[in-house]
């Protein structure tokens, strides 16, 4: 039996079913499903669209994997979760919020509550290991102290413990993978999303 796929050939492989188009989340459900993606397209040609009719429901604490060749709309996917782009049709909720609609001022609800892991990793090379994960506390404006317990946690856990001081255009491209790793994982979010890991 083939994956589920969404309408443009990409496949989503996970062990729990599939979100069936027209099928929507209750809103007075306790537990909302972390991200809900409802027929959503996304065109970057009038004629052709990038993702058609994509519908998805992830839970708190599954893992999923979106599969497809090149050029299927896996990064662009992506983008439209962490609002890089925005969606031409259909809607994207995330912890039971509405991304396309949140105002400038919830933006740091979206990015506090989401990891990301670029597919090119996006790491400042002439900065520290620290420096790199760091980066999205300090942003948050978390106080200096537990900047610094949480980074040495997050290094820790991708196994990078005591190489903090490194400069990160000296590590290997894993090394660097795993900064990036805990760049994401440092601020403890809701759902981490990772492009080509």
């Amino acid at each position: 039996m083939a994956p589920p796929s969404d309408q443009d050939g990409s496949n989503i492989v996970r062990p729990f079913a599939f979100f069936r188009a027209g099928a929507r989340t209750d809103p007075n459900s306790p537990q909302k499903p972390i991200l809900v993606l409802e027929d959503v397209y996304k065109y970057h040609r009038p004629d052709m669209p990038t993702l058609r009719g994509v519908n998805l429901v992830v839970e708190r604490g599954e893992f999923l994997f979106v599969t497809g060749s090149s050029g299927a709309g896996k990064s662009t996917l992506l983008q439209l979760v962490y609002r890089a782009q925005t969606v031409d049709e259909g809607r994207i909720l995330f912890c039971g919020r509405e991304i396309d609609r949140l105002t400038d001022q919830s933006i740091p609800f979206l990015r506090r509550n989401l990891g990301i892991v670029f597919q090119d990793f996006k790491i400042v090379p002439h900065w520290t290991v620290f420096e790199n994960v760091a980066i999205a506390l300090e942003i948050l404006s978390m106080p200096r102290r537990l900047v610094r317990s949480r980074v040495s946690e997050a290094l820790d856990r991708v196994g990078l413990a005591g190489r903090g001081d490194e400069r990160t255009e000296k590590l290997s491209g894993g090394e660097q993978q795993r900064v990036a790793i805990a760049r994401a994982i440092v601020t403890e979010p809701a759902l981490i999303l990772a492009d080509e890991p």
